[in-house]
């Protein structure tokens, strides 16, 4: 299995997205922000993500097509999975799991 590197990628990502950290940290200064990784997937693939010390509102990770725009959320529309910090799962803004929640520090494995 190949280990491949990925940052989050500053050519893709929302206006309230500030990157920092050799590109490994993602802060949203208000309201929604959403940004890529440097990597595209294909086949079995894991990574992580890490909740940071400070969680204010609700945060979404997740996984999305090329199509999706870097100013919603995940999982409103087809074009991405989202799962939130209250654990809920969404696709085209259905819930279609409920699973444990998550909050500060927090390592999400996807």
């Amino acid at each position: 299995m190949a280990i491949n590197a990925t940052t989050f990628n500053p050519n893709s990502k929302g206006a309230s997205v500030t990157l920092s950290g050799g590109n490994l940290v993602a802060t949203v200064s208000s309201g929604t922000g959403s940004v890529a990784g440097t990597n595209r997937i294909s086949g079995p693939t894991y990574f992580e993500c890490a909740i940071g010390a400070t969680l204010t509102g609700s945060a979404r990770v997740g996984l999305s097509n090329p199509i999706f725009t870097m100013t919603g959320l995940l999982g409103v529309d087809n074009n991405g999975i989202g799962y939130d910090s209250g654990g809920t799962v969404k696709i085209n803004n259905a819930t279609v799991a409920t699973i444990a929640t998550y909050t500060t520090s927090s390592n999400i494995g996807i």
